[in-house]
C-alpha cells in the first residue's frame, strides 16, 4: 500500500513538472538594455510551444503609454497564417492580437514585431496579459502559458546626440492571393460573403479595399460602375446577385499593393441591362412629349 502511494506521489510530481516544462511561453525577442528617448526600437513577440503543438492564440501586450508609443506593426516575419485580430492598438497602451496556424507548431514562432518610440526619460514596462494557447490536439484543449514580461530604461540623450530611428525597407507588393465567395448559416445569417487572406513577408498587410463592379454593355461598348471600400474579412457582399466583378486589395504598411479578381458568377443580362431600359425609358419619354407637344399645337391651329 505504501508502495503504491509512493508511486502515485511520484507521478503526480512528474505530471506537474511536465505540465510546467511544456506549457507554452510569451517571450519578447531583440529587447534593448537601455535607450534615449525620441529612439525608435524594434521588439520581437514570439511564443514558444515547446513540445505541446499549439493552433490557436490570443492576449494582449500592455505597455507604459506615457513613456512609449508604437509607430508600426509588423506582421511581415510572423508565422500565423490566419489573423482572427490582427495585432492592433485597441486603447491607448494596449495590443490586442489573435490568431490561427493551420495544422498547429511546435517551438519558438514569431507572431509580430513592433516598433516602439521613447518618448520620455523612465523604465518602461512591456508585458504579456490575457493571454490563452489551444492545443493542436483536434479538442481545442486548454494550454497554461506563461509569460516574460521586460523593462526597457529610457535616458536623456547627451547634447546633440541623434535619435536612433527605425526603417522598415519594403518596395514589394503582396503575395498572391486568391479570395473565396462562401454562404454559409454561420457568417450574415447565410448571405454571400466573401473570405481572403494576403501574406506579405516583408512588412506586412496594413489593409484591404474590395470593390463591387457591375459591367453594363451598350453597343459594343462597356460601361463600368463601382467604387473601392475599407474591408476586413469575412466581408458581407453588396451584391447578393453575384453579378459583380469583385477585386480585392491588399495594401502594405509601406503602400504596396497586390490586387485580386473573381469575376462575376451571374454576368447581367441584356434584359436586366438597367443602362439599356434607362435608354428606352428615355426615349420613350423624349417620343411620348414630342407627341403630346405635336398633338398641343394642332388643336391650336385648329382653334
Amino acid at each position: 500500500m505504501k508502495k503504491i502511494i509512493f508511486l502515485l506521489l511520484v507521478a503526480s510530481i512528474y505530471l506537474f513538472i511536465a505540465a510546467d516544462v511544456f506549457a507554452a511561453d510569451f517571450l519578447f525577442f531583440g529587447v534593448p538594455q537601455s535607450v534615449n528617448a525620441g529612439d525608435e526600437f524594434k521588439i520581437d513577440a514570439v511564443i514558444d510551444a515547446k513540445k505541446l503543438p499549439i493552433n490557436a492564440l490570443s492576449g494582449k501586450i500592455i505597455f507604459s503609454e506615457n513613456l512609449l508609443d508604437v509607430n508600426q506593426i509588423l506582421t511581415g516575419n510572423s508565422g500565423i497564417n490566419f489573423w482572427i485580430e490582427s495585432p492592433k492598438i485597441s486603447q491607448p497602451g494596449t495590443i490586442d492580437f489573435s490568431g490561427i496556424v493551420t495544422n498547429g507548431f511546435d517551438g519558438e514562432l514569431v507572431l509580430f514585431s513592433a516598433i516602439f518610440k521613447a518618448k520620455s526619460h523612465g523604465e518602461a514596462n512591456i508585458e504579456y496579459t490575457d493571454i490563452q494557447a489551444l492545443l493542436n490536439d483536434g479538442n481545442g484543449t486548454k494550454d497554461i502559458p506563461s509569460s516574460k514580461n521586460i523593462s526597457v530604461k529610457i535616458t536623456v540623450p547627451a547634447e546633440g546626440e541623434p535619435a536612433k530611428l527605425f526603417t522598415a525597407v519594403d518596395s514589394e507588393q503582396p503575395d498572391d492571393f486568391i479570395p473565396q465567395i462562401v454562404k454559409t448559416a454561420n457568417l450574415f445569417n447565410g448571405d454571400y460573403t466573401i473570405i481572403f487572406q494576403a501574406q506579405d513577408k516583408q512588412s506586412g498587410i496594413d489593409h484591404y479595399e474590395i470593390m463591387e463592379r457591375k459591367t453594363y454593355r451598350l453597343f459594343n461598348n462597356e460601361f463600368e460602375f463601382g467604387i473601392w471600400k475599407n474591408a476586413e474579412s469575412p466581408f458581407r457582399l453588396s451584391d447578393q446577385k453575384l453579378q459583380s466583378n469583385i477585386f480585392v486589395k491588399a495594401i502594405d504598411e509601406q503602400g504596396n499593393e497586390r490586387v485580386a479578381y473573381l469575376p462575376a458568377s451571374n454576368p447581367i443580362l441584356w434584359y436586366e441591362n438597367r443602362l439599356i431600359w434607362s435608354i428606352i425609358i428615355l426615349i420613350a419619354a423624349i417620343i411620348f412629349a414630342c407627341v403630346l407637344l405635336y398633338a398641343r399645337k394642332k388643336d391650336k391651329n385648329h382653334q
